[in-house]
């Protein structure tokens, strides 16, 4: 019993991405986001905590979009659409950031060759 309550503990978050929602399934919860609908983006502490309009928030270790660069394109192509429909007002800087770190490893340039972007 203790062996699996330290698994269960040491188990990092699973993070998916479906359509326009993002969600991270912790150890106790689930929480869901829409990319699309982006109005805050913050980074601080080794997390990255992203709400939409609707309410929704999640936090995420930013280092899992670097090691996953689907997972980093689709919040990048939602963050652009909340950008262009005037929602995301807070955090353009944390994902601009985050997407030169990201870039560096040449995840952009992979999605702009086969044409993802």
């Amino acid at each position: 019993m203790a062996a699996a309550l330290l698994r269960l503990l040491q188990r990092p978050p699973r993070v998916t991405a479906s359509g326009a929602v993002l969600t991270v399934r912790g150890r106790l919860r689930v929480h869901s986001v829409r990319t699309d609908l982006l109005v805050s983006v913050r980074a601080g502490a080794g997390r990255l905590v992203l709400k939409d309009l609707l309410g929704g928030r999640v936090r995420l270790d930013p280092r899992v979009l670097a090691r996953t660069p689907l997972l980093w394109h689709h919040i990048d192509a939602g963050a652009r659409r909340s950008r262009t429909e005037g929602f995301l007002r807070n955090g353009t800087r944390e994902l601009q950031l985050l997407a030169d770190h990201i870039d560096g490893d040449g995840a952009r340039g992979v999605f702009e060759v086969s044409g993802l972007t």
